[in-house]
């Protein structure tokens, strides 16, 4: 019986590695999209009209990046100026080592503000929409580190029942 209970943990354990391999995978086919090209345009728009939706995106797709609250306009200029350093960033980030409640903040804006048909990064037929991938990235970034954080969550959870129970003993 022990041995099949090890046999399931076993296939669990492969089956959330390849889960997590997928979505990584996923995430750096979203990154790959935000070509050199894409940051010029970007860049470029930013310092010509500065338009108040795209920044918001920005802002909040930064912020996730820092692990911080907020960022500043500022943040966005240096985080968009060095595609490499920029798609390095996106493809080492590690979701477990962020401040849950960042995460889920950001998540939040990112789907009761920023994913609004209005907004232009979901409707492929706005004039944001070229954009989408900062959008896409950040909100699949922010759902897969939740569940990597509620599940680290959970293991200090379990570990520290485990521990109240051996000390009651």
């Amino acid at each position: 019986m022990k041995a099949q209970k090890e046999d399931v943990e076993k296939v669990d354990a492969e089956c959330k590695k390849l889960k997590e391999e997928n979505k990584r995978d996923s995430l750096n086919g979203l990154a790959s999209r935000i070509d050199e090209t894409l940051l010029k345009k970007i860049n470029h728009k930013l310092d010509s009209s500065r338009p108040d939706d795209i920044i918001s995106l920005l802002e909040t797709f930064v912020a996730l990046l820092r692990n911080k609250t907020q960022a500043t306009h500022v943040d966005v200029k240096l985080y968009l100026q060095d595609h490499a350093k920029l798609q390095f960033k996106l493809r080492t980030i590690e979701a477990t080592k962020l401040d849950h409640e960042v995460v889920t903040k950001h998540a939040n804006a990112l789907n009761d503000k920023l994913g609004k048909k209005e907004m232009g990064f979901t409707d492929p037929t706005a004039d944001n929409w070229e954009y989408n991938v900062f959008y896409a990235w950040a909100d699949s970034f922010a759902h897969y580190a939740e569940y990597f954080l509620d599940q680290k969550d959970l293991h200090e959870q379990q570990a520290e029942t485990r521990n109240n129970i051996a000390n009651l003993e």
